[in-house]
């Protein structure tokens, strides 16, 4: 045994009545009755063992899901969190499935859950919300469909974990939380003390786990593009002549690099939180797909009644010479069209979040920052509000979803757009991967920096804002540049691109320049 495990008593909320197991009871609750109380347990592991350990034998479990900030490089990483072995799993797929916006809300509008004092997060629905789940939320995006699915996953994959492990970076303290589902929530689980022990038992024997190895032998590995330069570079200009005619302000565009090859999914995650660490890490697996996401975007944020979103716009590749990296930073900083790309995703995020928070609340923290990030620099915004009384996180979820960042502007008219111009569909890409909690709270990211395992093969979507005076040219190679971490992930160059334009993977001291 490594420590000593410290059960937190039980302190009964107010009001609390216990699960009933008489499922025409939680019904009533869906239907919009009082919600259920359900108890949390706590255990706190005594002794720290290092998360990389722990997301080790976490990832050999089935349907594991990590939300990582370990090693990140912006701002301060904090908690990292680990689940396996869900009670239940959703899964949708637009416009074969129901709603999955409206199944999250019917279970979080069940069953009341108390967050327990010194923990963040508690048990809940974690996994991923493809972009395409944006068309159950806006049908005018459906009307004319013309992208093909490449890529055999879901829209929507989030399982229901009702034991999650919590990893407190700053006080080196695991603590393990489990709650006690109604069966008609959940189906027949064992107690969550004796889920909680169990958990906490696969925490300490990792601790004698080796520290996984990132590194691996170098494969000569094709990557091929789903379009060319000059076709990027075309469609392009077809999305600025929507710009001219005044049908939108902005529009992202993606493209996707695929490479063929066998991999073991945990090591390709490590690699890349090696390659291109993020605060916003995610790694989910199930079947034989696996997502990979080291992204730096923060979607939403969601405590109590306390929204933050953080949208990234503006791009300058970060090449580790000191004189280049120097002058894209004044760039970038100076930039007008980049400051103007922002302007637009702010107003429009101001936009969405005004749906449901409180009148005046929505406020611009942040107009920019310059942020530093292992192969790129970013302009990143803040913006934050209060979630009005009524609205819950799946209110505000419908309001927002898919980011703006990674829509335009409009941002209806511009995913019409977008579907138009593109060849394939995104899947989890420019999505959102996090955690929905069953007290109300969310976190999630913005799906970029995101590989995605569909058996034997590797997808790394890579994509530009584009705007009336966008370079064609410029916003390819910036595309390869923000997949410069992935690339090295996989151990791989694209055929057919030229070798300067993916510079090498930086480590160094986080720089911000406001």
């Amino acid at each position: 045994m490594v420590g000593k495990i410290i059960l937190t008593p039980f302190m009964k909320p107010r009001g609390f009545s216990p699960p009933p197991d008489d499922s025409a009871i939680l019904l009533a609750a869906m239907r919009g009755a009082i919600p259920i109380d359900v108890p949390v347990r706590t255990l706190e592991l005594d002794a720290w063992v290092e998360p990389p350990r722990v997301m080790a034998a976490i990832a050999r479990q089935p349907s594991p899901a990590i939300l990582d900030s370990g090693d990140a490089h912006v701002a301060d990483p904090r908690y990292t969190v680990v689940a396996c072995d869900p009670a239940r799993v959703l899964e949708a797929t637009h416009p074969h499935d129901a709603d999955p916006f409206a199944a999250l809300a019917t279970d979080l509008r069940a069953v009341r859950v108390h967050t327990p004092a010194d923990v963040p997060f508690v048990p809940g629905w974690i996994g991923y919300l493809g972009y395409e789940a944006g068309r159950y939320l806006e049908p005018a995006v459906c009307r004319h469909v013309t992208t093909r699915r490449e890529i055999a996953l879901p829209d929507v994959r989030m399982g229901l974990y009702d034991t999650i492990a919590v990893a407190d970076l700053n006080a080196r303290r695991w603590t393990i939380v489990a709650v006690d589902l109604p069966p008609a929530l959940a189906g027949p689980r064992p107690p969550a003390d004796g889920r909680a022990k169990q958990l906490a038992d696969r925490i300490e024997r990792a601790a004698e786990l080796p520290e996984p190895d990132a590194t691996e032998t170098r494969h000569d590995t094709n990557v091929t593009t789903s379009i060319n330069r000059d076709r990027f570079m075309r469609k392009v200009e077809q999305a600025q002549d929507y710009i001219t005619a005044g049908d939108i302000f902005q529009a992202n565009l993606c493209h996707h690099l695929t490479a063929v090859r066998r991999v073991d999914p945990f090591g390709l995650y490590r690699r890349l939180r090696s390659t291109n660490p993020a605060q916003y890490a995610a790694y989910l697996a199930f079947d034989d797909k696996a997502i990979c996401s080291a992204s730096p975007e923060l979607f939403l944020s969601l405590r109590g009644r306390n929204v933050v979103t953080r949208p990234i716009k503006g791009t300058r590749p970060r090449t580790g010479i000191a004189e280049r990296d120097a002058r894209h930073r004044r760039e970038l900083a100076a930039s007008e069209k980049d400051h103007a790309e922002l302007a637009m995703i702010i107003d429009l995020e101001r936009n969405d979040l005004g749906r449901v928070s409180e009148f005046g609340s929505v406020r611009v923290r942040t107009p920019w920052q310059l942020e530093a990030h292992p192969t790129v620099y970013h302009l990143v915004a803040t913006v934050t509000g209060t979630l009005r009384p009524g609205c819950d996180a799946v209110d505000l979820l419908a309001a927002t979803f898919p980011g703006g960042s990674i829509t335009g502007a409009p941002k209806v008219r511009a995913m019409q757009i977008i579907d138009a111009l593109e060849e394939t569909t995104r899947s989890v890409y420019c999505g959102a991967i996090g955690h929905v909690g069953l007290n109300g709270d969310l976190t999630l990211n913005i799906a970029i920096r995101t590989i995605i395992v569909d058996g034997a093969t590797l997808h790394l979507p890579v994509g530009a804002g584009i705007v009336a005076d966008s370079v064609p040219a410029d916003e390819y190679d910036e595309t390869l540049a923000k997949g410069a971490g992935m690339l090295a992930a996989v151990n791989a160059e694209p055929s057919g691109v030229r070798p300067n334009a993916l510079p090498a993977p930086v480590r160094s001291v986080p720089e911000t320049v406001t």
